[in-house]
């Protein structure tokens, strides 16, 4: 049995639990976009604090549980920059088809592609293989009298 039963009381029992209330931390980007939060509670069976990690991106919810509040946190950094690492490829390739006056068809016959698949770049639910990168680098730099290479860093700027 424990030596001092008040003290043990006091830091386990139910005004412990009381004090060891649930406490949330908004999560941003170095930009200051609020992304997600990092929740803080007291795990009453296990008598210590779990971190969740929750961020909600494009109507879903996702979580992590953790031990350490650093580890929630970069779980919602790096989702966060998982979901968005794609789309914005997507939406330079949209844009930079819609300058050089190109459909997702044209583009996915030049490159002998399925129309779907240029759908799914456009998203952000795919990227292209290396060699279809390469290609559609090809193609825009010549529909748009940009060249190859600056067509090409474009394009691995988007990804990053």
């Amino acid at each position: 049995m424990h030596k001092n039963w008040r003290q043990f009381m006091r830091e386990y029992g139910k005004t412990a639990h009381r004090e060891k209330t649930t406490k949330s931390s908004k999560v941003y980007t170095i930009d200051g976009l609020y992304i997600g939060d990092v929740v803080a509670y007291w795990d009453s069976m296990q008598t210590m604090y779990k971190y969740r990690g929750i961020i909600t991106y494009r109507g879903e919810v996702h979580s992590s549980e953790y031990y350490d509040f650093e580890q929630a946190e970069r779980y919602v950094h790096h989702l966060y920059y998982t979901f968005t690492q794609y789309s914005k490829f997507g939406d330079w390739l949209n844009n930079k088809l819609i300058k050089i006056d190109m459909t997702k068809m044209q583009t996915g016959l030049f490159l002998g592609t399925p129309q779907k698949t240029i759908e799914k770049w456009i998203s952000g639910q795919e990227l292209p293989d290396i060699q279809r990168f390469v290609n559609l680098a090809r193609m825009i730099g010549a529909k748009s009298g940009q060249s190859f290479e600056d067509v090409l860093t474009e394009m691995a700027y988007q990804i990053q």
